[in-house]
């Protein structure tokens, strides 16, 4: 196995790739899911705008139908799922990704950017929610946070 530092790397390359794109969605996504937390002032709310959030990434992932037109835009520009999918996908070997559905014709899978374009839109993505998180908690908490309680009395 040769590699950038001559087979430095235990793990195959695409392996670390999968690797790295699933760590990567994981912390972006958290990092929503901090960001919808602070914005909110109650768990109630915050429950309700995750729904609010997740079952659009699943509808505008392109995993579970083909998305065309306005759809795949939406996908593209606000869909942290779309892009991790696309990135796995881009992974597959070619003759998988070119194989066609006997019923409807169309291709099994979806087309792909390539990995690496997907990483770095994850990246962005784990940015701006990341950048949200800390707007929405100084916006609650203060610059320097809740001061700690004085317990003496």
């Amino acid at each position: 196995m040769s590699g950038p530092f001559g087979g430095a790397f235990l793990i195959p390359r695409p392996l670390a790739v999968v690797d790295y794109l699933l760590s990567c969605t994981t912390v972006a996504a958290m990092l929503l899911g901090l960001a919808i937390s602070a914005a909110v002032d109650s768990a109630d709310k915050a429950v309700m705008l995750m729904i609010l959030a997740i079952i659009p990434q699943l509808l505008f992932s392109n995993a579970f139908i083909e998305l065309k037109g306005v759809g795949k835009l939406l996908g593209q520009l606000f869909i942290l799922a779309y892009w991790c999918h696309d990135g796995l996908k881009s992974l597959l070997p070619t003759s998988l990704l070119e194989e066609k559905n006997p019923a409807t014709g169309g291709f099994v899978l979806l087309g792909h950017h390539g990995w690496f374009l997907d990483l770095l839109v994850i990246l962005t993505f784990g940015a701006i929610y990341g950048g949200l998180a800390i707007f929405f908690l100084r916006q609650k908490d203060g610059p320097y946070g809740k001061p700690a309680p004085n317990h003496s009395r």
